[in-house]
């Protein structure tokens, strides 16, 4: 089993802070990622996503949250159409990102 450590900071403040409270208020807005790690069952850790992956997190004060992460180097498809782009290139977009929302 691997275990996933992902460190990011609110955008709008200079400095990176640490939110230690779980405290709604303390979370609420949308958040950067600045890194994520893999650990694996032999203690081994790689990046999750490459050197630099992009990503968000907003979690709003009704209590939803959505997140979208993207590998680092990932490339956009050859047509503006998802469906009509060559099969290979939607199975790189897909593997190379992760979304979810939820409460």
């Amino acid at each position: 089993m691997s275990k996933w450590i992902i460190t990011m900071v609110f955008i709008g403040v200079a400095s990176p802070i640490t939110v230690f409270a779980q405290s709604k208020d303390t979370v609420v807005g949308t958040w950067k990622l600045v890194t994520a790690t893999q650990t694996d069952s032999k203690g081994e850790t790689k990046p999750a996503f490459g050197v630099k992956p992009t990503g968000f997190v907003t979690y709003t004060a009704e209590g939803r949250m959505m997140v979208i992460i993207t590998t680092e180097g990932r490339k956009p498809l050859s047509v503006n159409d998802c469906i009509a782009a060559p099969a290979t290139e939607r199975a790189e977009a897909f593997a190379t990102m992760v979304a979810y929302a939820g409460r």
